[in-house]
């Protein structure tokens, strides 16, 4: 169980909010737009990977199950898919 659970998840819920906000926001500011298609956006696939540094030490698999279960990300894809679309993200991201 991550630390900040322990200690406050709502300071956790917090930061994830603002992971996937500032997220979004960069990435229009690139004018990047997904397609209506995606099941998983980018900023959300930016957020599993930001909050698995945070807070499961790196670890995207236990990451993407706690926002699945959480309600955070319903949407989220396999741990394949999830690694495919993290490549793809341009490094000036």
């Amino acid at each position: 169980m991550p630390s900040a659970l322990k200690t406050g998840g709502n300071f956790m819920a917090l930061q994830i909010i603002a992971i996937y906000f500032f997220s979004d926001e960069i990435l229009k500011s690139f004018g990047l737009h997904d397609d209506k298609q995606v099941k998983m956006t980018t900023a959300e696939v930016i957020t599993v990977v930001l909050t698995a540094a945070l807070f499961f030490h790196g670890n995207h698999r236990c990451t993407a199950s706690f926002l699945k279960t959480h309600r955070y990300i319903p949407n989220i894809l396999s741990e394949g898919h999830l690694n495919y679309r993290l490549h793809r993200i341009s490094e000036e991201i």
